[in-house]
């Protein structure tokens, strides 16, 4: 046995001992373990990494260098550089290179077994992190001095340029991490290639995805080469789809390494796997993803038919879903972006917050809601809230009225809609039950609360359809008496209990307090409607009638915006810049500094705290002259509203009368008094925040002073449950997790839609149309933008943020780039390629496989790109 404290038998590899044997290791000894056919070999443990630190006295000269670049980041190429070089110039003790001696003359065979040497980082692909493509793998490794410095290489690429960078933007510590190396037989593979046991491209855990090539896996994973692909449904193992493509390169063993040669070609075009390979390979898959119990990126080789299995790591990409132990098809709404527009993750408090906002009256309403865990229907995703609505799309009343509201809010979610339940029509329909036993059910589980609260808001309605000014002024009143009130509490409590009973009650109220200040202003809702019945005779054209909808008096909302274009023309008339302390920003972020960029999170900071946005936005105005037309546009916008009703009145009334007119005009002139005030809800929830998260940062400062938190502010990367909890001792501990996982979720790109089976809905399909060219599609989303066509990673300056970047392939070398681009188009490639992975990774849309895009797009053309239907779209040269 060659297990010492520098190396291990991969055998001997597990996830418990992870740190000592890096990610891919225990892994591949965890797969051993399962009975799965895996390769022999060995690890050189971080022991053995750190043993070569001291022995070259690396450790003191890695900081140093380190040090140098928190103070400027923007030496990330030289300090990389540098650090690669130490380990390069290095010597490998003599004790170890006699154990590695061992490794070599018992795996190679000349003439036969190579070898592989492969990075496996104590930090890699751990939940939520995926350092695919980032550390350095070698394979067909046939001398032992050629091992030895491969080995050494495989140490540096811990430091090589992206990885540092990739560290340092998800903020791990790169002086608490080490590197392990995995030292392999090499399989002489006559077809490659990766599997993943849930699909990539659209998010379905029940689907398998199969990338299939010639000769080794560097040519997939590098992207030369377009694989052949089978997309495999788990639940009956039918193939969904198939693309046999052109595979015009493979990777072969050379020498002491690998080079890519043209495929012959009566093998271009035909299936690199045959029948048998694929059903092997399908069992296998559903092996590995039973005993990692999640999702796996796993890459195989055949060898004279021979079936193995080289590495498994989770697949990181995936949309996260409930955790739910039903069994049925679930269709769940992104109501964040739906209802709020808000690409952003909630903070964890934030989150919490909102949670007892939405679901804290449930117990009033429904007699089995026992609190806010009992909300089913409610589901945090990816720090996004979405809504179960599977029961609204089963009955055809209920679902067309909620598609056509949905199409008032996101039209785009409202077609997406309509695709999802025509692809799912049956799995909606199990377990239907009639709309009577429906609304009896609910009923009888109605609290008698619910009456009571309904009753209350009869005389409100009343109130603003016999008086509109009435009503609007008590809508005001309404919200400002309930603000008054929570001031008033607030001035009484000192103690964390005090103010967390506070804040819990508070979140709880606000919700139905706003429904109660909407309802005075309810009716003036359909009014723009009732006002289209009693004219649909006369008028074929409702346009005239739109205009009365524009400019909206006493809308919070547009007169803020106002407020900010009238300060900026009055500075420009002054001749001044705005600052913190020009005396018209003060009276304004008074008024509108509770607000913020994620309004309806607390736990964001808002104008007030953060007056920045305010400031740069009203230079902004003076800048680009931009305020004047903004003003007069509103200004012009009120004059048209009452021209067209004034227009419309007198054309009703030569053609039905002066009844029927002066019935037009009161509803146009009450729907002008009233619907401005829709956003006044929202308005009065931002309000209320403001005043929580007030409470928060005095509980923050509290637990600061006791050495609880780094910060007063790190109170709101904490949940309810740490604050209330009776053990407070770890909330440094649970601050920097839930941190790290906050920034993980900003990154991800959140569906519009998601099913139970995964199914990640973005956009709504795309109708066919010639003039789109089609590939394969590798990351999902949608974006417009200019195309660059660039064939060199040095060409930087060619691209400007939001740009689509069209290139034949992509390598490490590239991922600078992607961090400004828009989207991404390549020639060649699949889910497995380098540019492929990173750009799940950050969140662009992308798509490869699109034969000569190079060119057939042209610079600077505006193109749409669909990551999700694997589709490009010239919008215009």
């Amino acid at each position: 046995m060659l297990n010492n404290k520098y190396l291990s038998s991969l055998s001997d590899a597990n996830r418990e001992n992870m740190k000592l044997v890096g990610g891919k290791a225990a892994n591949l000894g965890e797969m051993i373990k399962s009975g799965l056919p895996v390769p022999a070999g060995y690890v050189i443990m971080t022991t053995g990494y750190k043993y070569f630190l001291k022995n070259n006295d690396l450790d003191s000269k890695i900081t140093s260098l380190l040090n140098d670049l928190e103070e400027n980041k923007l030496k990330i190429n030289k300090v990389s550089m540098k650090l690669k070089n130490l380990f390069l110039e290095g010597n490998i003790p003599d004790n170890l290179k006699v154990k590695i001696k061992e490794i070599y003359d018992e795996l190679y065979i000349e003439g036969g077994n190579t070898l592989a040497v492969r990075s496996s980082a104590t930090v890699e692909d751990l939940p939520g992190s995926s350092f695919a493509g980032q550390y350095d793998t070698f394979l067909n490794i046939a001398e032992f001095d050629d091992l030895l410095n491969k080995i050494k290489e495989c140490w540096a690429s811990l430091w090589n340029e992206r990885a540092i960078s990739y560290r340092l933007d998800n903020n791990i510590n790169n002086l608490a991490i080490a590197h392990a190396v995995v030292i392999q037989s090499l399989v002489n593979s006559q077809v490659s290639g990766v599997m993943f046991t849930a699909n990539p491209l659209n998010g379905r855990r029940d689907q398998v995805l199969i990338n299939s090539s010639w000769g080794q896996g560097e040519a997939i994973v590098s992207g030369k080469v377009t694989p052949d692909q089978w997309v495999i449904s788990k639940e009956d193992r039918n193939l969904i789809e198939k693309e046999i493509a052109d595979k015009e390169i493979m990777a072969v063993k050379a020498g002491s390494g690998i080079e890519f040669e043209k495929v012959a070609e009566n093998k271009r075009q035909i299936s690199s796997l045959s029948d048998e390979n694929i059903n092997e390979l399908f069992k296998l898959s559903k092996k590995v993803e039973e005993y990692f119990n999640e999702p796996q990126d796993v890459e195989w080789a055949i060898e004279d038919n021979k079936t193995y299995l080289v590495q498994s790591r989770p697949v990181t990409t995936l949309y996260p879903l409930p955790e739910d132990d039903s069994e049925d098809f679930r269709l769940y709404l992104n109501f964040n972006l739906q209802s709020q527009g808000m690409q952003e993750p909630f903070t964890p408090l934030g989150g919490d917050i909102f949670k007892n906002i939405m679901c804290g009256s449930s117990p009033l309403i429904n007699r089995k809601y026992q609190g806010v865990e009992d909300c089913w229907w409610y589901k945090m995703l990816g720090g996004r809230v979405f809504m179960d609505i599977t029961g609204l799309m089963r009955n055809s009343g209920i679902r067309d009225n909620f598609i056509e509201s949905s199409n008032d809010q996101d039209p785009l979610t409202a077609e997406a809609l309509e695709q999802v339940y025509f692809d799912n029509q049956e799995k909606f329909a199990k377990n239907k039950k009639s709309i009577f036993k429906l609304i009896l059910l609910v009923f009888k589980s109605f609290h008698p609360w619910v009456i009571k609260y309904g009753l209350s808001m009869v005389p409100k309605v009343l109130i603003g359809k016999i008086s509109p000014d009435r009503g609007r002024e008590k809508a005001l009143d309404y919200g400002d008496d309930f603000i008054e009130k929570l001031k008033t509490k607030a001035k009484d409590l000192n103690t964390i209990n005090e103010k967390l009973n506070f804040i819990n009650q508070s979140s709880k109220e606000v919700f139905l307090t706003s429904w109660s200040l909407l309802s005075y202003i309810a009716v003036s809702a359909g009014y723009i409607n009732k006002v289209k019945d009693l004219i649909g005779d006369y008028y074929d054209d409702f346009s005239e009638l739109y205009k009365v909808e524009r400019a909206v008096p006493y809308s919070p909302t547009t007169e803020m915006g106002m407020r900010l274009l009238k300060i900026a023309k009055k500075l420009d008339e002054r001749g001044e810049s705005p600052t913190i302390n020009t005396p018209e920003i003060v009276v304004f972020l008074n008024k509108y500094g509770h607000r913020s960029s994620v309004e309806v999170d607390l736990g964001v900071a808002n104008w007030q705290e953060e007056p920045g946005y305010i400031i740069d936005l009203i230079q902004s105005y003076i800048d680009n002259q931009s305020y004047q037309e903004s003003i007069d546009n509103f200004y012009n916008g009120k004059k048209e509203a009452e021209r067209a009703i004034d227009n419309i009145t007198n054309n009703i009334s030569e053609k039905a009368g002066k009844r029927k007119a002066k019935k037009v005009r009161n509803l146009l002139t009450a729907y002008r008094k009233m619907y401005g005030l829709r956003e006044q809800s929202k308005f009065l929830l931002t309000r209320t925040l403001d005043l929580l998260r007030r409470q928060f940062k005095d509980i923050g400062q509290q637990l600061y002073k006791k050495g609880q938190l780094e910060a007063a502010e790190d109170i709101f990367y904490l949940y309810l449950a740490d604050i209330e909890a009776k053990n407070t001792n770890d909330l440094k501990g649970k601050v920097e997790k839930n941190k790290r996982k906050y920034q993980q979720q900003q990154k991800m790109n959140a569906p519009r839609l998601i099913t139970s089976t995964g199914e990640s809905i973005y956009y709504p399909k795309e109708t066919g149309d010639e003039n789109i060219l089609k590939g394969i599609p590798v990351s999902a989303g949608t974006i417009e933008g200019k195309a660059k066509i660039i064939s060199d990673p040095g060409n930087i300056e060619k691209l400007n943020k939001g740009d689509i970047l069209v290139t034949k392939a992509t390598n490490p070398a590239w991922t600078p780039l992607f961090l400004s681009i828009g989207g991404l188009i390549m020639e060649t490639g699949g889910p497995i390629s380098h540019g492929s992975v990173v750009a799940r990774e950050y969140g662009i849309p992308a798509v490869t496989g699109i034969k000569e895009a190079t060119s057939k797009l042209k610079d600077g053309q505006l193109v749409k790109l669909n990551g999700e239907r694997g589709t490009v779209k010239v919008l215009e040269e």
